[in-house]
């Protein structure tokens, strides 16, 4: 069945009616099959190469994803460090402004999470951090090079699985397999992130807290509220 590697390819070719309603079926049932599905975690590693664990949820919104930029990056490194660091970033769709003035970084061989109540601009950062976008101002750099200028299909040598829902241990065992890379998650369910070398939390577009799971619970602030919302 066509994919995210197909699509990364330029090579997706239009689904006959019947694959798209098995594809729609699958999902569904999946779904119902448990409302954890939906809260999976969904997890990039940054390194010699890029892969991802994602929730059933994402499969329509990657498959659909296009660059609405220019792709004419050409760099393509043997490896990466797995630097990640934003920079002032603030961008918009054209109905509404999503992140303002955003700066974090993600240190290689860590692992951070990306956390925030639905609109707080994390799918924002992602499709950034991916070059599906541009920002309005700032920067988004890998090993300290814009994005922008590596060659796209690079970016894009991942592999895509879906899996069971992912859990603090699931990460934990993603990190040992992939040694000194950089990991960022971003997570429905509180539980999975509680052992992440730092959460951001993001609310209303901007970072409004950054600390690890004892600092942000001492603080009382919104990544508690966070936290006991879900727990409710």
């Amino acid at each position: 069945m066509p994919g995210p590697r197909q699509l990364s390819r330029g090579s997706l070719l239009p689904l006959p009616l019947w694959s798209i309603q098995a594809l729609l079926k699958a999902i569904q049932d999946s779904m119902a099959r448990s409302e954890e599905v939906v809260q999976e975690a969904l997890i990039y590693t940054y390194g010699d190469a890029l892969s991802n664990v994602g929730a059933a949820e994402k499969v329509f919104e990657y498959l659909d994803r296009e660059p609405s930029v220019r792709t004419e990056g050409t760099l393509s490194k043997e490896s990466l460090c797995g630097h990640v660091s934003f920079q002032n970033v603030s961008f918009c769709y054209p109905s509404r402004p999503e992140i303002q003035n955003v700066s974090f970084e993600l240190p290689p061989g860590k692992v951070t999470a990306l956390v925030g109540p639905n609109g707080s601009g994390k799918s924002s950062c992602v499709a950034l951090l991916e070059h599906f976008y541009e920002p309005q101002s700032g920067e988004v750099l890998l090993d300290g090079v814009p994005v922008g200028k590596y060659e796209h299909k690079y970016l894009h040598r991942q592999e895509w699985t879906l899996s069971s829902p992912v859990t603090s241990s699931t990460i934990q065992r993603l990190v040992q397999k992939h040694g000194d890379r950089t990991v960022l998650v971003i997570a429905h369910r509180m539980q999975t992130v509680e052992n992440a070398d730092k959460t951001i939390v993001l609310e209303g577009g901007e970072v409004v807290e950054e600390g690890t799971h004892p600092e942000l619970m001492g603080r009382r602030g919104p990544y508690y509220r966070l936290v006991e919302r879900t727990q409710a």
